[in-house]
């Protein structure tokens, strides 16, 4: 296959830059307060602002940047509930296609979230794909819904 048939690194950075949510905006200090005092753990919360976002903004979702900055307060959680605060921010990252890069630091759950052994979705035929808690199609959609169950606290 030739390359001019994928997107480009400078293409996926530009997609990247266009949609992940500002660091410095209220929506990403949000998403760190959650993350920090547990309110994160009513998944409503997330959903709300997921739902917010989706509707007022171009933002629809985070860096793999933005999700070490969030997993540096896994400290907070208890050893059973790192699994599923994993999966809630895995869920938001939009530059899939660096997971690799950063599992280190965001968790073993990364790899579930990681789809750069399916070369169609980098191919320029497909839009990018949106991460899972922002997918567009979310009631019909396996991505969302692996997300959404493996996301519940209760």
């Amino acid at each position: 296959m030739s390359n001019h048939k994928y997107y480009t690194t400078e293409q996926l950075n530009t997609f990247l830059e266009k949609t992940k949510i500002p660091s410095d905006s209220f929506y990403f200090r949000s998403l760190e307060i959650m993350v920090k005092t547990g309110s994160i753990k009513n998944l409503n919360n997330l959903i709300e602002l997921i739902n917010y976002l989706k509707k007022n903004t171009p933002f629809r979702g985070i860096s793999c940047l933005q999700a070490v900055e969030l997993s540096k307060n896994y400290i907070y959680y208890q050893e059973k509930d790192l699994i599923k605060i994993q999966h809630l921010i895995c869920g938001l990252i939009i530059d899939w296609w660096n997971l690799e890069y950063y599992s280190q630091e965001i968790g073993a759950i990364s790899c579930y979230y990681d789809k750069r052994n399916d070369s169609k979705k980098l191919i320029k035929k497909y839009p990018i794909k949106l991460p899972n808690a922002f997918d567009d199609n979310q009631y019909n959609n396996y991505n969302y819904k692996f997300w959404l169950n493996h996301s519940r606290f209760n």
